[in-house]
């Protein structure tokens, strides 16, 4: 419990652009009453700021994709937290694999802590071919093609064409096909879908 209380009060300074803080801990103990006093001395160290970021983005993925998503610009007060928050912004880009954030300096105890970002991208284009067969909809076949970075950008174009109730009148309302309707309700459907999400 004393280990978990000092790396609340050293993870509460990083926050606040002290990530070195000194913490003396000392305290007497009443070996009859079994309780001890503490006293906890802080020193906050000195302030940490950032500095210019390195990029390393993965084709096609663009340095400036990445620069627009930082959670932090140079010059600001550290806070692991900002770290954190531009992980999560990369990864909500449909094409990134995965993030790597190294804060270059605080190891070392450097004054100036610049982040080193490694940003990994995965596939580009996805096709999709989907089949079900219900009693609703008797069979149904769906193609779809997705691209993540469209147009060499953050942004996803999908096309997808499907059919239902495909054999719903042959089989008259027969297995599997048994909640389709007859008539017009039992004729096939298709369908064609577009979409660009910036």
């Amino acid at each position: 419990l004393l280990e978990e209380t000092r790396l609340l009060v050293v993870a509460a300074f990083a926050e606040r652009g002290r990530p070195y803080p000194e913490i003396v801990i000392e305290g007497d103990i009443d070996e009859v009453a079994r309780t001890v006093r503490l006293v906890l001395e802080v020193d906050p160290g000195p302030t940490v700021v950032f500095g210019e970021p390195t990029v390393e983005a993965e084709a096609p993925i663009d340095d400036e994709v990445v620069l627009e998503r930082l959670a932090f610009e140079p010059g600001d007060l550290f806070r692991p937290s900002a770290l954190v928050e531009t992980e999560r912004l990369l990864y909500g880009l449909p094409i990134v694999e995965s993030v790597s954030i190294e804060p270059v300096g605080l190891e070392a105890g450097e004054l100036v802590v610049s982040p080193r970002i490694t940003v990994e991208a995965g596939r580009t284009q996805a096709v999709q071919l989907q089949g079900t067969v219900s009693s609703t909809y008797c069979l149904q076949a769906v193609g779809s093609w997705a691209h993540r970075y469209f147009l060499g950008g953050p942004r996803v174009f999908s096309l997808s064409a499907g059919a239902s109730n495909l054999f719903a009148d042959q089989l008259g309302g027969g297995f599997p096909c048994t909640s389709t309707g007859e008539g017009a309700y039992a004729n096939p459907n298709y369908f064609v879908r577009a979409e660009l999400r910036q």
